[in-house]
């Protein structure tokens, strides 16, 4: 798998932030997101718990998010998003 991200070029650099990942976490990303299988998949796939499964995901997402300088916390545009469609549907029954 990796010689084939290795062989695809990327403007943003995602293929190549995605091939310096460290074994476990490498193979969880393309698993998950490349395969679009489940994170319950992912853990059978590479034996091991889901939990570490999801943990060996996060972890990756991070030092993706660090090497693409890309924020991953939620903003409160979009928290506030939320409240207000709340309140927009009690006002329109």
């Amino acid at each position: 798998m990796r010689e084939q991200l290795e062989l695809t070029e990327s403007a943003t650099g995602l293929y190549d932030a995605i091939h310096a990942l460290p074994g476990r976490q490498f193979n969880a990303i393309v698993i998950r997101y490349v395969l679009g299988y489940s994170t319950k998949q992912v853990a059978r796939f590479m034996g091991l718990d889901e939990r570490t499964a999801g943990y060996h995901l996060r972890e990756a997402k991070k030092r993706l998010a660090t090497q693409l300088r890309v924020d991953l916390r939620p903003t409160r545009k979009s928290k506030n998003t939320k409240s207000t469609q709340s309140k927009g549907k009690g006002t329109a029954e």
